[in-house]
């Protein structure tokens, strides 16, 4: 996935980091699974998806805290943050953990 995503095609990459994802998830190697993860956040806000995107980094720094890759944790927070900002949440960009409860009730009404 990660050429296919170099090369900005992001409907394959997204297609092989779901790949990546799903055989991860199956043998239990929680540290690909985190970079699976993290990939397709990558993927869903280059494609606009912001939301999404912050679903799935928050979930990635999940996955990564229970392998203590705290880089990518830092970088998936970091990544939250960029995404909330974006969203115009600066709570939620200053706590670095995607957008707030006030914005997601909005988004859900939408």
């Amino acid at each position: 996935g990660a050429g296919f995503y170099g090369a900005g095609e992001l409907d394959s990459a997204a297609a092989y980091f779901g790949r990546a994802r799903g055989l991860a998830e199956a043998v239990g190697d929680f540290r690909t699974l985190g970079n699976a993860v993290g990939a397709l956040a990558n993927v869903s806000r280059d494609r606009g998806e912001l939301r999404r995107a912050g679903e799935l980094y928050a979930s990635a720094a999940g996955i990564r805290e229970r392998t203590g890759d705290t880089r990518g944790v830092a970088a998936d927070r970091n990544n939250l943050g960029m995404v909330a900002q974006s969203l115009g949440d600066l709570d939620g960009a200053r706590r670095g953990s995607g957008p707030s409860r006030r914005h997601r009730s909005v988004d859900r009404a939408r």
